[in-house]
């Protein structure tokens, strides 16, 4: 999201991070850690790469994210706020398995 519209997503490589993103954005999961250096170069010190122990896929590491949106008065609304799969769920792919069964 960028001011409430919905913005083109795509894997990029590490090396395309510079030309493909923002300054402002927010990195995280587990493969920012591999690319935490090309992040770096290419935004500053000032970039805000989450770090978070692996696995992130846990409720505590979204609470984390939002607490230090909170703290920095970046309020979104929970109403319209969605996130961004880059695959899909595991129950997604488990539902996909069961009807292929049947």
């Amino acid at each position: 999201f960028s001011d409430g519209v919905h913005q083109a997503y795509e894997v990029i490589e590490h090396d395309e991070i510079a030309t493909h993103t923002r300054a402002d954005s927010i990195f995280c999961g587990e493969g920012v850690s591999q690319a935490a250096d090309q992040i770096r170069d290419a935004f500053g010190t000032s970039t805000m790469i989450a770090n978070m122990p692996l696995p992130t896929r846990r409720a505590s590491v979204l609470a984390l994210l939002g607490y230090r949106m909170l703290v920095k008065g970046e309020i979104a609304d929970a109403l319209t706020l969605e996130p961004l799969y880059l695959r899909s769920s595991q129950v997604s792919a488990a539902n996909r398995t069961w009807r292929g069964r049947s």
